[in-house]
């Protein structure tokens, strides 16, 4: 049957979400939706529930801190993981006080990817 745990994926690059995708997917997890930016992806969290999220964290629209901080005000106990190229360090550490769960840098890699989600999935 799999890991039925729901994940939103909300990135603003159509060819990564269909890589996260299918990586989860080869693993049992349930996509349940993907965001193109911030302001897409909180309608789509209050919209599918899921039980995590992984964050762009630079988009169009909205970027992926304001749409972080604001579903963590909606729901405190949201788990987010931000995805990030090497250089946004700064961006990463205002994440992190923001109170995301994790994060992923960018290129993403599978070994990465997986044993992160698997990790804060199995968090209280």
């Amino acid at each position: 049957m799999g890991n039925l745990k729901k994940i939103l994926i909300v990135e603003d690059e159509p060819s990564i979400r269909m890589i996260i995708r299918q990586l989860l997917e080869n693993e049992g997890y349930n996509v349940i939706g993907e965001g193109e930016d911030g302001e897409d992806g909180f309608k789509k969290y209050l919209e599918l529930n899921p039980d995590l999220v992984l964050m762009d964290i630079v988009m169009p629209k909205s970027d992926g801190l304001s749409c972080s901080k604001k579903i963590i005000a909606y729901n405190p106990k949201a788990k987010i993981i931000i995805l990030t190229a090497l250089n946004e360090r700064k961006h990463v550490m205002s994440a992190i006080k923001s109170e995301v769960k994790g994060y992923i840098i960018k290129p993403i890699e599978k070994e990465q990817l997986l044993e992160k989600v698997a990790k804060v999935l199995a968090e209280a």
